[in-house]
Protein backbone atom coordinates (compact mmCIF):
# COMPACT_ATOMS: atom_id res chain seq x y z
CA UNK A 1 0.00 0.00 0.00
CA UNK A 2 1.28 3.21 -0.97
CA UNK A 3 1.80 5.85 1.76
CA UNK A 4 -0.28 9.18 1.55
CA UNK A 5 1.11 11.22 4.28
CA UNK A 6 2.61 14.05 3.93
CA UNK A 7 4.82 13.90 7.26
CA UNK A 8 6.19 10.54 7.97
CA UNK A 9 4.74 8.79 11.19
CA UNK A 10 6.82 8.04 13.80
CA UNK A 11 5.76 5.16 16.21
CA UNK A 12 5.59 6.47 19.74
CA UNK A 13 3.17 5.93 22.84
CA UNK A 14 2.98 9.10 24.34
CA UNK A 15 -0.26 10.10 26.97
CA UNK A 16 -2.15 13.37 26.78
CA UNK A 17 -5.74 14.59 26.79
CA UNK A 18 -8.09 15.66 24.32
CA UNK A 19 -10.09 18.39 25.56
CA UNK A 20 -13.41 18.80 24.27
CA UNK A 21 -14.38 22.32 23.29
CA UNK A 22 -16.03 24.54 26.03
CA UNK A 23 -13.44 23.34 28.27
CA UNK A 24 -16.26 20.95 30.42
CA UNK A 25 -14.33 17.51 29.77
CA UNK A 26 -10.93 15.89 28.60
CA UNK A 27 -10.31 11.98 27.70
CA UNK A 28 -7.51 10.18 28.56
CA UNK A 29 -5.88 9.20 25.16
CA UNK A 30 -2.68 7.22 24.22
CA UNK A 31 -0.73 8.84 20.91
CA UNK A 32 0.45 6.10 18.82
CA UNK A 33 1.92 7.95 16.47
CA UNK A 34 3.23 11.24 14.98
CA UNK A 35 4.58 13.66 12.80
CA UNK A 36 4.67 17.10 12.52
CA UNK A 37 1.52 16.99 10.40
CA UNK A 38 -0.87 14.90 12.71
CA UNK A 39 -0.92 11.43 14.85
CA UNK A 40 -2.94 8.36 15.54
CA UNK A 41 -4.82 8.79 18.79
CA UNK A 42 -6.02 6.05 21.12
CA UNK A 43 -9.73 6.78 23.41
CA UNK A 44 -11.70 5.04 25.25
CA UNK A 45 -14.72 5.76 22.32
CA UNK A 46 -13.69 7.92 19.30
CA UNK A 47 -17.65 8.25 18.83
CA UNK A 48 -17.74 10.91 21.73
CA UNK A 49 -14.98 12.80 20.06
CA UNK A 50 -15.99 15.79 18.27
CA UNK A 51 -14.44 16.46 15.02
CA UNK A 52 -12.43 19.52 15.94
CA UNK A 53 -10.56 19.05 19.75
CA UNK A 54 -7.37 20.45 21.76
CA UNK A 55 -4.73 17.35 22.16
CA UNK A 56 -1.88 17.89 25.30
CA UNK A 57 0.63 15.41 25.60
CA UNK A 58 1.69 14.83 28.98
CA UNK A 59 5.55 15.02 30.09
CA UNK A 60 5.15 18.05 27.21
CA UNK A 61 4.42 21.61 26.40
CA UNK A 62 2.72 20.27 23.25
CA UNK A 63 -0.20 21.29 22.51
CA UNK A 64 -2.30 20.69 19.55
CA UNK A 65 -5.40 21.89 17.88
CA UNK A 66 -6.63 18.66 15.39
CA UNK A 67 -8.93 17.91 12.73
CA UNK A 68 -10.33 14.36 12.37
CA UNK A 69 -9.33 12.94 9.28
CA UNK A 70 -10.54 9.71 10.21
CA UNK A 71 -12.53 7.24 13.30
CA UNK A 72 -12.39 3.52 14.03
CA UNK A 73 -14.09 2.32 17.42
CA UNK A 74 -11.31 3.68 19.57
CA UNK A 75 -8.50 5.19 17.35
CA UNK A 76 -8.67 8.49 15.75
CA UNK A 77 -6.70 9.98 12.72
CA UNK A 78 -5.95 13.52 13.18
CA UNK A 79 -4.16 16.52 11.05
CA UNK A 80 -2.92 19.24 13.37
CA UNK A 81 -4.01 22.75 12.39
CA UNK A 82 -0.80 24.04 14.32
CA UNK A 83 1.19 23.77 17.55
CA UNK A 84 -0.75 26.19 20.26
CA UNK A 85 -0.12 27.76 23.66
CA UNK A 86 -1.72 27.38 26.95
CA UNK A 87 -3.34 30.90 26.04
CA UNK A 88 -4.41 30.11 22.64
CA UNK A 89 -5.87 26.84 23.94
CA UNK A 90 -8.28 28.68 26.37
CA UNK A 91 -9.08 31.03 23.91
CA UNK A 92 -9.61 28.28 21.47
CA UNK A 93 -12.36 27.07 23.91
CA UNK A 94 -13.63 30.38 24.91
CA UNK A 95 -14.28 31.02 21.19
CA UNK A 96 -16.05 27.82 20.45
CA UNK A 97 -18.15 28.34 23.29
CA UNK A 98 -19.01 31.19 21.96
CA UNK A 99 -19.74 29.66 17.85
CA UNK A 100 -21.77 26.73 19.73
CA UNK A 101 -24.34 29.19 21.62
CA UNK A 102 -24.73 31.29 18.09
CA UNK A 103 -26.10 28.04 16.44
CA UNK A 104 -28.64 27.39 19.32
CA UNK A 105 -32.13 28.22 18.64
CA UNK A 106 -33.53 31.42 19.59
CA UNK A 107 -37.12 31.78 20.56
CA UNK A 108 -39.22 35.04 20.16
CA UNK A 109 -40.94 37.16 22.65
Amino acid sequence: MRERRKFPRELTLKTGKVHIPGGARSVDCAVLDISDGGACVLVPNAAEIPSRFILTLDRSEATYCCEVQWKTRSRIGVRFDRSLSQAVVHDFEQARDVTDADKLPTTAT
